[in-house]
């Protein structure tokens, strides 16, 4: 179990910021304390069906991952961009899917993207780093994008 020291210690960025504690990737393996479950249990009941919205971008992005030779990346969520590449090409992911999770009347048109610019998701991702500008003033953060 975490405890809250863990989960956010005292020492803070200069922008006052609570930095989050970096971990080890988990292996699945790992037991939750008081039940008899494991990671892996939990990712099974998570993510069994790759068709729900949030497991399929998560697929998706593990895909292009593979695909770009990035075999031991982990997900930032809510991060500038999904993928670096060679520490210069920063890749969005994008997906979407006619087959849903739910029953529905007919098959819905697949959501399609733009390329807007937009804000930083958060004052202390990536998108800092690679243009140094506040995080309300919008701009394209990305180079490449596989929809």
């Amino acid at each position: 179990m975490i405890t809250p020291e863990e989960a956010a210690p005292e020492d803070a960025a200069s922008d006052g910021c609570i930095l989050p504690v970096e971990r080890p990737a988990l292996t699945g393996d790992e037991a939750f304390e008081g039940i008899n479950a494991s990671v892996t249990d939990f990712w099974r009941f998570a993510m069994s069906d790759l068709r729900m919205n949030n497991a399929r971008g998560y697929l998706a992005e593990f895909l292009v991952a593979r695909a770009l030779g990035l075999d031991d990346v982990q997900r930032v969520e809510w991060d500038a961009y999904d993928l670096l590449v060679d520490d210069r090409i920063r890749v969005e992911v994008k997906s979407s899917a006619y087959p849903q999770a739910w029953e529905q009347p007919r098959l819905q048109r697949p959501v399609s993207f733009t390329l807007r610019s937009h804000p930083a998701p958060s004052p202390r991702s990536r998108f800092s780093e690679i243009r140094g500008k506040r995080r309300d003033q919008p701009c394209r953060v990305v180079g490449v994008v596989v929809d």
